[in-house]
């Protein structure tokens, strides 16, 4: 249990680590963005540090977790005029759609929330859109996610997302066409009812590969500007491609922040994954009556020729076959013993040129994305069961209207029960 305490807190800035709740009494308080006044609560989520700036000095009531505190610290160590200025200028010029882009643990999430509140307080309808797979703050991880706030914030993680659009998986690589699809959708609906929609991107930004993909992503969107945080300046590249075209920013990283290491951005995935769970219940689904937007599995009919043939080569264990032009994929109900022999044979039976198994077990537990006619995600899933001699599929979802689902996007992230990633299905 938490004891509330009462402080006094003198005029200058403070580095707030998470968890901790602090209560306005009589000071007079600017945090990510806005004004707390009296009677209000700011708070700091765990593995998470923000700055705040007491502009009068006052009384604040305290309650802090187990690793909470507060401390103050230089105003040098804090970026709070740079962002303010910066949020000045996006508002003063009216930029509709601002895209924030930077590596891992930069502070982009922090950017993000700071300047959608700050557009709040000056009167702008604001949307966000979290376009980082695995460490997004709203959604469920492997999709990208849009919301329209309705009132100012101090955490992007309280935000419930309003619509989504599912990849499938928790990381960029890969799966940049998607995220292109998704990111371009969901920004084209927020620009329709909002002054500002704020795009968060995920922080791949080394290697030619990551740079083509943000270069791409940005085209697409075609913001009127770009905020880059500087962290160790690895995506400062960033800048210099657009700074002739787009109005660029390029945004100071606080000098004391929280890096979240791995374990902790699993654990957080796997919070997200449990809470779809428990929301969820058993929906069946006939494969005769949707599509599986898949580029193999599912996509062709069944093999009458060669079939008996194919069932004493695989020794009766096979569920499925699908041709997809030069490779089958064969989905299996237990494992084979010489898989090189038993390929060879089909290659040459099928005249194909490459074989794929996929055992059963690594489908049960997979990740899916459900979509309606319009191709719009609206609900996430986890395949339960799947029973090939009657085409039927059975999902675990917490969608309730599951007749209005046309196709389901396969994706590669598999849970367990108790919402553990375990395997990633290519």
């Amino acid at each position: 249990m938490f004891i509330p305490r009462k402080e006094i807190l003198s005029k200058g800035t403070y580095r707030i680590y998470g968890p901790c709740k602090i209560k306005n009494i009589s000071a007079k308080i600017f945090f990510l963005g806005r004004l707390i006044r009296e009677g209000d609560y700011l708070f700091v989520p765990a593995y998470s540090t923000s700055s705040v700036n007491i502009m009068k000095e006052g009384e604040v009531e305290l309650i802090r977790g187990p690793e909470g505190r507060i401390e103050k610290v230089r105003d040098e160590d804090e970026p709070l005029e740079h962002w303010i200025r910066i949020c000045d200028d996006i508002i003063k010029k009216r930029f509709k759609t601002v895209v924030v882009v930077g590596e891992t643990d930069s502070g982009k999430s922090s950017f993000s929330a700071f300047l959608l509140n700050y557009a709040l307080e000056h009167g702008l309808k604001t949307a966000f859109i979290d376009a980082d797979l695995g460490q997004n703050d709203i959604g469920v991880p492997g999709t990208i996610a849009s919301k329209y706030l309705e009132k100012t914030i101090c955490s992007l993680r309280e935000l419930e997302a309003d619509e989504l659009f599912f990849v499938g998986s928790i990381t960029p690589y890969g799966n940049e066409e998607l995220i292109l699809v998704g990111s371009y959708m969901l920004s084209r609906k927020a620009s329709k009812k909002s002054d500002l929609v704020v795009v968060n991107t995920d922080g791949w930004v080394t290697g030619y590969r990551a740079r083509r993909y943000k270069i791409r992503l940005i085209e697409i969107l075609k913001p009127d500007a770009l905020v880059i945080l500087e962290g160790e300046g690895k995506a400062i590249y960033i800048k210099k491609i657009f700074e002739k075209i787009l109005q660029t920013y390029l945004a100071p990283t606080p000098k004391i922040r929280v890096v979240k290491e791995r374990e902790i951005r699993r654990f957080r995935r796997a919070s997200a994954y449990v809470n779809l769970l428990l929301q969820s219940s058993v929906k069946v689904v006939d494969l005769q009556n949707i599509s599986v937007l898949s580029p193999c599995i599912f996509t062709s009919n069944k093999l009458e020729k060669n079939i008996n043939l194919l069932y004493d080569i695989l020794n009766s264990s096979f569920l499925r076959i699908d041709i997809c032009d030069d490779t089958a994929v064969i989905i299996v109900s237990r494992s084979l013993p010489s898989l090189r022999k038993i390929s060879d044979e089909l290659k040459r039976i099928l005249k194909i040129k490459k074989v794929l198994f996929i055992h059963i077990n690594d489908l049960r537990g997979l990740l899916v994305g459900l979509l309606d006619k319009h191709l719009s995600t609206i609900g996430i899933g986890i395949i339960s069961k799947i029973d090939f001699k009657n085409g039927k599929i059975w999902i675990k979802t917490p969608l309730e209207r599951i007749d209005l689902v046309y196709a389901v996007r396969l994706g590669s992230v598999k849970l367990t029960d108790s919402g553990e990633e375990r395997v990633n299905i290519a």
